[in-house]
């Protein structure tokens, strides 16, 4: 949750992820600004799983892994083997 005047000073949530890391993205951005994420313990949520898509493509899953490395420089699946197989077939 954001308060619009937060929402306003980060330009909004960063479009260029539409699935796998837009939540990374956005507190990258929190970041950015000197805002650190918190943790409410006593939060609930009930994750559905994805409604729209049965199996996500490797557009929406490793190719927003590398692009959220490459505009933020955080290596968050540096040692998955999924990914680093996705990398050598898809990055020349």
């Amino acid at each position: 949750m954001l308060k619009r005047e937060i929402f306003d000073k980060i330009g909004g949530l960063d479009e260029d992820f539409r699935y796998w890391c837009a939540d990374d993205s956005a507190i990258a951005q929190l970041v950015k600004i000197g805002i650190q994420p918190m943790v409410v313990p006593s939060a609930k949520v009930t994750h559905l799983v994805s409604k729209t898509l049965k199996e996500p493509s490797d557009d929406l899953t490793w190719a927003m892994v590398h692009k959220f490395e490459q505009k933020y420089g955080i290596k968050k699946f540096e040692r998955d083997a999924r990914y680093a197989d996705w990398k050598r077939k898809n990055l020349k």
